[in-house]
């Protein structure tokens, strides 16, 4: 072999084990719960988890030439309420009101600071204002979710009277509890 062989090979080595690992991908993710969209539907329709980012790719179903606009303080919170900000987005501005179009669906793709591995269920939300969007409790349908029962509930929070629901946007996609306090 000669020496520019061996470059060449040492080269594609060092390129290959250089690039961003993809350690899960969530084809068609489930959510518990998409709040504050009242004139349509936010879905997530892919993420990938990677050792360098959190790719998530999105659909907002509006009604046609109506505006939304998302923050560009949109951030990913995992289980334990850690949160992984938003770096950069693509096919939406930010901080920008968008015309939903004539066919009332925008795909758009946003990337975030990335999640641990052993992130199983996270949500995202579109900043910290009280009218922010929500996509909860996102993650695999392959994953069990465990649904606490009203005892359980009950026993973690005694001296909290129910207060019911809030007048808010609420879509389930699946049978679960909603937790006034997570809104």
């Amino acid at each position: 072999m000669n020496k520019q062989t061996i470059i060449t090979i040492l080269l594609a080595l060092v390129a290959m084990v250089g690039q961003a690992k993809t350690f899960k991908t969530i084809k068609t993710p489930v959510a518990m719960a998409c709040v504050n969209v009242a004139n349509g539907e936010l879905k997530a329709r892919e993420v990938i988890m990677r050792d360098t980012a959190t790719t998530m790719h999105f659909t907002m179903e509006y009604q046609k030439e109506q505006y939304f606009r998302f923050a560009k303080e949109s951030y990913l919170m995992d289980e334990d309420g850690n949160r992984y900000p938003l770096r950069s987005a693509e096919g939406i501005a930010l901080d920008a009101w968008v015309q939903s179009p004539e066919s009332g669906v925008t795909d758009f793709t946003m990337h975030f600071e990335p999640l641990p591995k052993k992130v199983q269920v996270f949500d995202f939300i579109e900043g910290d204002g009280n009218r922010a969007f929500k996509l909860l409790g996102i993650h695999d349908k392959k994953t069990k979710l465990k649904v606490p029962t009203m005892e359980e509930l009950s026993a973690a929070n005694p001296k909290r009277p129910h207060r019911g629901l809030r007048r808010r946007a609420v879509r389930f996609h699946v049978v679960g509890m909603l937790f006034p306090e997570c809104f």
